[in-house]
């Protein structure tokens, strides 16, 4: 059995951790989990995670707001772990800045947003992007966003005061949708997987009241999204265009 090659950033806990989980548990998986800080205790802790007959994990250092670390690991999958393709890319890590409404943004918490939700998803892209053509199966580039992202749904949200975070999802829902027209070899498509009781879903409780308490555990989120990762085709992606997939797999407006 050939071997299936996933990379997730953000892996280090929460959704991200789940879906890394999820992939070792199947047979012949190579599971790539980028984190910003490969010492760090939750990152050791993932090399304890129940592995399937010939699945492995590899840890590798991926801070999203780095302009470098990207292209770095690359590179050393390449030369050190003899990483010749990756089937599934998939852009996890981000962070939100809660109760920031338009009026009193902070350019620095959104220019960090921006930083990381964005741009992190950008370099990753570039950096893989060779390894992803070089998949023997079909490619896929997944970008875990939000609601919050999604312009058409503001009239919904705008009471969240998430300003830099909802332009910054939109940003990165645009690049995702660019990806996917301009290769048509790429199944690439951005994820919003539902509330989720993370730790950032815990800060937003203490904002916003027991009302944003997450609908999901991280792991019964991963588990939407990697369902939803194993259906998607580059056709099911072309007929909800513009939009991205909720965590039941229906369309959400850009």
């Amino acid at each position: 059995m050939s071997t299936t090659t996933v990379l997730i950033t953000g892996a280090g806990r929460g959704i991200g951790e789940s879906i890394a989980a999820i992939y070792l548990q199947r047979p012949s998986y190579t599971v790539i989990a980028a984190v910003r800080d490969v010492t760090s205790p939750s990152s050791v802790e993932l090399s304890s995670l129940p592995k399937a007959a010939d699945s492995k994990l590899l840890l590798i250092k991926i801070d999203s707001a780095s302009d470098t670390d990207a292209q770095d690991a690359a590179h050393t999958l390449k030369q050190e772990q003899e990483i010749e393709h990756i089937d599934t890319l998939i852009a996890n890590a981000g962070i939100c800045v809660y109760n920031e409404p338009a009026h009193t943004v902070d350019l620095k918490t959104f220019r960090e947003q921006l930083e990381v939700n964005v741009l992190g998803a950008v370099k990753l892209f570039k950096a893989f992007y060779e390894l992803l053509r070089s998949s023997q199966k079909q490619p896929k580039f997944i970008a875990i966003s939000s609601l919050i992202g999604s312009t058409g749904m503001v009239r919904f949200t705008g009471k969240h005061n998430l300003a830099s975070y909802g332009t910054s999802k939109a940003a990165l829902n645009h690049f995702v949708r660019r990806t996917y027209y301009e290769n048509d070899w790429l199944v690439a498509t951005a994820i919003h997987p539902g509330t989720v009781s993370t730790d950032s879903g815990n800060v937003a409780v203490e904002v916003y009241g027991e009302a944003a308490r997450g609908e999901y555990t991280p792991h019964q989120s991963a588990e939407r999204v990697v369902r939803l990762i194993d259906g998607v085709t580059r056709e099911s992606v072309g007929e909800h265009d513009g939009g991205l997939l909720g965590p039941d797999g229906g369309k959400i407006p850009f």
